[in-house]
C-alpha cells in the first residue's frame, strides 16, 4: 500500500509541476482557420498558366490570355496567386471593352484581397472605370474654349 501511495503521489507531483511548464513553453498558440493543403501539381499547372497568360498580355493576345486566366479560376480557385489572376483578368476585360466584367474583378481584388500588392492598382482602375467619361465632342469643345480663353485673355475677350 505504501508503494502504491508513493506512485500516486509521484504522478500527481509530475502533473502539477510539468503540465504548467508544458503549456507555458507553447505560449499562446492560436491557429488560423483550417485550410485544405494545396495540391502541388495543381499549383504547378496554375503557375505555368499564369506565366503563359502574362506572356500573352505582353504580346496583346487578349483572347489567349483570357482563356489561360479563366482556366486557372475554374480549375484552382484556391490558387496561391489568385489575386493576381483576378487583376490580370480584369485588365484583359478592360482592354477588350468589357468594363462591367473588369469592374467586377477589380472589386473582387479590393474586397477579398485588400492586403495584396494588386489592391491599390485595382482601386485606381475602379476609380477610372467608374468615372463618367466625357464625350469626345465636349472634350474637344473644352480644349477649344481653353485655347480661346488663353489667347483672348479671358472669357469673351474681356
Amino acid at each position: 500500500m505504501d508503494r502504491l501511495k508513493r506512485r500516486v503521489m509521484f504522478v500527481l507531483f509530475l502533473l502539477v509541476t510539468v503540465s504548467p511548464l508544458t503549456f507555458a513553453w507553447q505560449g499562446n498558440v492560436t491557429r488560423g482557420p483550417v485550410v485544405e493543403p494545396r495540391d502541388r501539381e495543381l499549383e504547378r499547372v496554375s503557375l505555368h498558366n499564369l506565366k503563359v497568360a502574362r506572356f500573352y498580355i505582353k504580346k496583346k493576345k487578349w483572347a489567349a490570355a483570357r482563356d489561360r486566366l479563366q482556366e486557372i479560376v475554374a480549375e484552382n480557385p484556391n490558387f496561391s496567386h489568385i489575386a493576381e489572376v483576378y487583376f490580370l483578368l480584369g485588365e484583359v476585360y478592360r482592354k477588350t471593352n468589357e468594363p462591367e466584367l473588369a469592374v467586377e474583378l477589380y472589386t473582387r481584388v479590393v474586397e477579398e484581397f485588400p492586403q495584396s500588392e494588386f489592391a491599390p492598382r485595382a482601386r485606381a482602375r475602379l476609380q477610372k472605370l467608374k468615372k463618367p467619361e466625357t464625350t469626345r465632342g465636349s472634350h474637344a469643345r473644352s480644349k477649344k474654349e481653353a485655347r480661346y480663353v488663353h489667347t483672348r485673355g479671358g472669357i469673351g475677350g474681356l
